[in-house]
């Protein structure tokens, strides 16, 4: 898997940057998916995929090749789970605890994990996307509010 390796090497060169460590011990990583999320059923036979939508010229929308995501954003999660795990297994930051009153506790951790994770899935996904999906499943949600076209109109009154 292209993500897991690029969350791998890429965090591993943070955490060596950060704490000055030339060499690590081994380490076992075990990742466990529910196989009914990629694509295949319980007798391992292949689902239906879910259409890729495509735009044309005219605005008109046609379905283009299927392809086998989902696009609910496992990959950033993916991601962003193996970076905090590592980060936090190696103590480099001190993430938020959930049962935590405090509300800053950990704050300036996950920026640390939101700029490594975005940075990894970016090199993963040879570009660089909205950013939206890394960010929620860093922070727990994210809400957009469209800003009126008005402020982009460089005419003076």
């Amino acid at each position: 898997n292209g993500y897991i390796e690029a969350t791998i090497l890429n965090t591993f060169a943070f955490i060596a940057e950060q704490t000055n460590v030339q060499s690590f011990n081994p380490i076992s990583i075990s990742i466990n998916g529910d196989k009914s999320f990629y694509a295949f059923d319980a007798e391992d036979h292949q689902v239906p995929r879910f259409p890729k939508i495509a735009r044309q010229a005219d605005g008109a929308a046609e379905h283009a090749a299927e392809v086998q995501k989902t696009g609910l954003g496992s990959s950033a999660a993916l991601v962003t789970s193996l970076v905090a795990a590592l980060l936090q297994h190696f103590h480099v930051v001190e993430l938020p605890d959930q049962s935590s009153e405090s509300g800053n506790s950990g704050f300036q951790g996950q920026e640390t994990l939101h700029k490594l994770a975005q940075y990894c899935h970016c090199i993963a996904q040879g570009k660089i996307g909205s950013g939206f999906d890394v960010a929620a499943a860093v922070f727990g949600s994210i809400e957009y509010v469209r800003f009126s076209p008005s402020v982009l109109d460089l005419k003076k009154d």
